[in-house]
């Protein structure tokens, strides 16, 4: 019978961190051609800390989409209240999390900046959400109507060429 162990060795001197795993056997056959050590994975901290920090400022987007998404929805006003007060806890709990003098590293911007972000990749005309849902949510949000795109007119006549 095989058994697998996996544990976590820390580098104080590098600041790094690997994962281990050691395979042991009851058969004494095997065991000495079983029984060995591998390293798995080898994870810096500062590459964890940055690693998270899109984590969450992808989680607090995603948030805020979906609010968004509610609020085009008929009485969903609700949940577009929920979603903006989870992402504001989200955002409160993570840069409550991180040191002052690594604030400027790996903290996130203000909420209303990413916010606002959000709201205007929604709202383009050109890559944004349908225009029937971007009408919606801009009344529902109480902004201005969006301006017509210009459409080129595709039965233009061709410009004649002069011979030269």
């Amino acid at each position: 019978m095989e058994r697998r162990e996996t544990e976590i060795v820390r580098d104080d001197t590098t600041g790094t961190a690997r994962e281990e795993s050691h395979i042991t056997s009851t058969d004494p056959v095997a065991a000495a051609s079983a029984d060995s050590a591998e390293v798995v994975s080898t994870v810096s901290p500062g590459r964890r800390a940055v690693e998270m920090t899109y984590l969450v400022f992808g989680i607090i987007e995603g948030l805020l989409a979906s609010s968004y998404n509610s609020l085009t929805m008929d009485d969903q006003e609700d949940r577009f209240e929920g979603f903006q007060l989870l992402s504001r806890q989200v955002w409160k709990a993570y840069m409550s999390k991180i040191p002052k003098e690594r604030e400027k590293a790996i903290g996130l911007r203000p909420l209303a900046e990413i916010d606002r972000e959000v709201r205007s990749r929604i709202l383009d005309p050109e890559h944004g959400w349908p225009p029937e849902v971007r009408a919606v949510l801009r009344t529902k949000l109480r902004l201005p109507k969006e301006a017509p795109v210009p459409v080129e007119a595709a039965t233009d006549a061709p410009q004649k060429i002069s011979p030269q």
